[in-house]
Formats: C-alpha cells, sequence, structure tokens
C-alpha cells in the first residue's frame, strides 16, 4: 500500500491555480512467477530453519552421551583405585607381618641379609601405597569436575565411595543388528542426514534465485485533488477517481551474475554434504567394529586375569608353608626372596585382574555409547526447559517410568 499527498502554495502571479492539492492512494499486488516464485520456494527457509534446529538439538545429544560416557569412565577409574589401594595395603600389612617374623626369627634361621631385604621390600611398597592414594584423589577430582555440583563447594570435602560393582557377564552381539540401530538413531548420523536435506533445500533455493525475473503486477487506486485546499475542507465537492494497471515485469542479466555462481556453490556444497554422509556412516560402522572387538577381547582378557590370579595364590601359599617350615642360610634367604617375589606376583595379578574387570565394563559402555539411545539406558531424557530470549532451552532429566506412580530412573 501507498499514499503519497503533494500540496502547492506559490505566490507566482502566472501560476494558476495558485494552491493545489493532490492525494493518491494505491494498493499494489507483485507476485512472482519465475524468480522467488512458488509455495516451496517461500517455505524453505522454514524447512532450513528446522533442519538447523534438528542438527542443534542431535549436537546436544551428542555432546551429552560423550560427557555422560567420562563421566561413568571416572566413576570406574576411581573404583580401579580404590580397589589397588586395598590390594598394595593388604600387600604391605603382609609384607610388615613378614618383617616381624623374620626379626623374631633373627639369630636363629634368619641372617641380617633376610632381614635387609625384607626391610626394603617394605618401604618400597608403602611407598606404591601412598602413590596409589594420590590417584584415587586424582580420580575424584576428575569425577568432580565432571558433575560440578555447585552445592558440593558448600559440602566442603566430599570423598567418593563406589557402590556399583563390575558385571562381567558377557553378552554376544550382533554386529549387523547393532550397525542397523547405530545408522536409524545416532545423533551423528541424525546431524549429517539432516545437514545434507538442508544442503538440498538450499541447492533448490539457489536454483530458483538464479532464475530470470518476471513479475505479474497487478495495482488498483484512487486519486483526489482540487483547487484552493480540498484536503483541508471536507465539505468541498470530493473529485475523487478510480483506476487500475496491470502488467509484468521481466529482467534477465546480460552476462552472468552472482546468482548463477551462488547456485554453483550451492551444488558442491551438496556434493561435500553427501561425502560427510559416507564418511559419518563409515565412522559409525569402525566405531562399532572396534567397541565389538574390544568388548569380546576385553571378556578373554578378564577370563585369563582371573586364571593368572589363581596361579599366583597357589605359587604364594606353596612357597609360604616352605618358609615357615624353616630353613636357613642360603636356602632360607632364597625361600624369603621368592616369598618376597610371590607376594608381589599376586598382589600385581589382583591389579591386572581389577584393571581387567573395568576394561570389561568400559568397553561395554562404549558399546553402549556406539549403538544408539546411551541417554535412555541411563536413565535420562533430554527435554524443554524453557525458552531464553525466544531460543529454547534443553537440560538432562530422569526418564520417569509410570507404574502406578512416577518415580526416578535409578543411575548410580
Amino acid at each position: 500500500m501507498s499514499q503519497r499527498h503533494s500540496d502547492i502554495d506559490t505566490n507566482l502571479s502566472e501560476y494558476d491555480p495558485k494552491d493545489q492539492d493532490r492525494r493518491r492512494t494505491a494498493v499494489s499486488i507483485v507476485q512472482p512467477l519465475l524468480r522467488g516464485g512458488g509455495v516451496t520456494y517461500n517455505r524453505s527457509i522454514i524447512r532450513v530453519a528446522e533442519l538447523d534446529a534438528e542438527v542443534s538439538f542431535a549436537e546436544f545429544v551428542r555432546q551429552s552421551e560423550g560427557h555422560l560416557l567420562e563421566i561413568v569412565r571416572s566413576y570406574w577409574t576411581i573404583y580401579r583405585s580404590r580397589a589397588v589401594y586395598l590390594q598394595r595395603k593388604r600387600l604391605a600389612d603382609a609384607t610388615r607381618d613378614l618383617l616381624g617374623k623374620v626379626e623374631a626369627r633373627s639369630g636363629v634361621d634368619v641372617d641380617e641379609v633376610q632381614v635387609s631385604r625384607t626391610r626394603a621390600a617394605l618401604s618400597a611398597r608403602e611407598t606404591d601405597l601412598l602413590r596409589t592414594r594420590t590417584a584415587i584423589e586424582n580420580a575424584e577430582n576428575r569425577l568432580r569436575s565432571l558433575i560440578n555440583d555447585p552445592g558440593w563447594a558448600a559440602a566442603g570435602a566430599i570423598e567418593f565411595i563406589p557402590t556399583e560393582s563390575p558385571d562381567s557377564n558377557f553378552t554376544p552381539v550382533n554386529y549387523k543388528v547393532l550397525l542397523q540401530e547405530a545408522v536409524d538413531a545416532r545423533p551423528e548420523l541424525i546431524q549429517a542426514f539432516a545437514q545434507f536435506r538442508a544442503s538440498l533445500v538450499r541447492e533448490g533455493m539457489s536454483a530458483n534465485e538464479a532464475k530470470p525475473q518476471l513479475d505479474l503486477i497487478l495495482e488498483g487506486y484512487r486519486h483526489r485533488g482540487s483547487n484552493e485546499k480540498l484536503f483541508t475542507d471536507e465539505t468541498q465537492e470530493d473529485h475523487g477517481k478510480y483506476g487500475y494497471s496491470a502488467g509484468v515485469r521481466f529482467a534477465v542479466p546480460l552476462w552472468e551474475d552472482q546468482r548463477q555462481a551462488r547456485h554453483r556453490r550451492r551444488k558442491i556444497e551438496t556434493i561435500q554434504q553427501e561425502d560427510q554422509v559416507r564418511a559419518a556412516i563409515a565412522t559409525v560402522a569402525l566405531e562399532l567394529d572396534v567397541s565389538g572387538s574390544e568388548y569380546r577381547v576385553s571378556h578373554e582378557e578378564l577370563r585369563q586375569r582371573a586364571t593368572a590370579l589363581k596361579a599366583a595364590e597357589t605359587e604364594l601359599q606353596t612357597i609360604e608353608a616352605r618358609w615357615q617350615a624353616g630353613r636357613a642360610g642360603e636356602t632360607g634367604l632364597l625361600l624369603l626372596n621368592q616369598l618376597v617375589d610371590a607376594q608381589e606376583r599376586r598382589q600385581k595379578a589382583e591389579e591386572d585382574l581389577a584393571g581387567a574387570e573395568i576394561t570389561f565394563v568400559v568397553a561395554r559402555e562404549n558399546l553402549f555409547r556406539a549403538r544408539r539411545g546411551y541417554l535412555q539406558r541411563r536413565g535420562l531424557q533430554a527435554v524443554p526447559a524453557g525458552e531464553n530470549e525466544g531460543r529454547k532451552i534443553y537440560r538432562l532429566e530422569p526418564i520417569a517410568h509410570t507404574h502406578g506412580h512416577a518415580q526416578a530412573a535409578n543411575y548410580k
């Protein structure tokens, strides 16, 4: 719509009439027929915005799953550090008890070399115990920084005590089924497919914008005006006139312009995005393959570590029984050295078993992460949390299960 006013006031004697007033009100309709025309083109920007929102939500889910996986790893790192600490503490206590026995038998069937050997072993194991305690504190700090609960600062010192033990149950997996699940719901692939669809929409928009301009123009107007200031005097006669016009507007560049260059660029971007989709699928497939292999290998390693621990315990019991029988001289020193080494081998076998347990649990978590729905597996979901300056905000909340009443999912 447009409104034009013109008001002329002059003192020229030859200008007649001296006072003139004109008003013109017009309504124009311009309908693009080629460039910028069509419902699909005009809704494309909305479709691109919807796809961008889908990409952003998938990115939020992806980062949340990665962060949650890091929290789970830190949890099991604390578990392993505490297990190793207890194992080394038991080793130091056993060595301290052995030193007491050796000192008590000094002068009977134990010489000074055996006493010194036992004291050196105890000193080394107590030093390892200190390092293990530091490893626990580092693991707790790591978990504290990942969770980042503001309430903990007011609560003071917080010590993390694991309440869940590793589950060593092994479930065979079907690689093809896992790959199909990943393709259907992995956030990385949801992002890649949405970005590819958005690229196709943008290419279609640029193809439309590269067309010649052809517009249909319709206009209706009302023209009013008179001499002697009719604009300010509504009592005088209305000299309004009505009219209409119709026509077309056509424009085409004589040489190549930026719209065609933009269209070629959009085509290249679509090809690149298609390649990125293939790369994303290949990456997810590789991650599934690696996670599945690590899952199977870590379970086999866990079984072998358990067998090695049993052998180390049997060896320690045998050597300890021989040493308890009492041997003097070089035979006694040899048995003592064997006993100290057997204690260390048993502790190392225990530590390796604890490490294998955690490796298996983490490998299983990686496999679940590589499949789909890792947040749901951990009892969490992404829900809208309102808007801030017109932008949607999401947060993670426990999934409520309705069985007569709603209850939060249990996540340790």
